[in-house]
């Protein structure tokens, strides 16, 4: 928690200042998500690091509606039901 707070104060410090306060927010939400993007791909093996960063991503597109819940389920659970002995023939 305090290193999220570390980030968060600092995300609040470098985001831009806007007059309506939703902006503010919105400002304040994207320079967040980068820095703790950029904070966890730190501790990412090499190979994971293009995993995590389409799952954010994603979840991303999900948040703002592009993306709904259940086609991100039904991407992410794609072939779990597949009997591999079939798809290799």
């Amino acid at each position: 928690l305090q290193q999220f707070l570390v980030q968060f104060h600092d995300s609040i410090d470098r985001a831009e200042q806007a007059r309506p306060t939703k902006k503010r927010v919105a400002n304040i939400i994207d320079v967040l998500t980068y820095t703790m993007y950029k904070y966890i791909s730190q501790g990412l093996f090499e190979e994971h690091k293009l995993v995590y960063a389409l799952l954010m991503a994603i979840k991303i597109d999900v948040q703002a509606g592009h993306i709904s819940p259940q086609e991100f389920s039904i991407f992410v659970k794609c072939g779990a039901g597949l009997d591999l002995s079939v798809a290799e023939s």
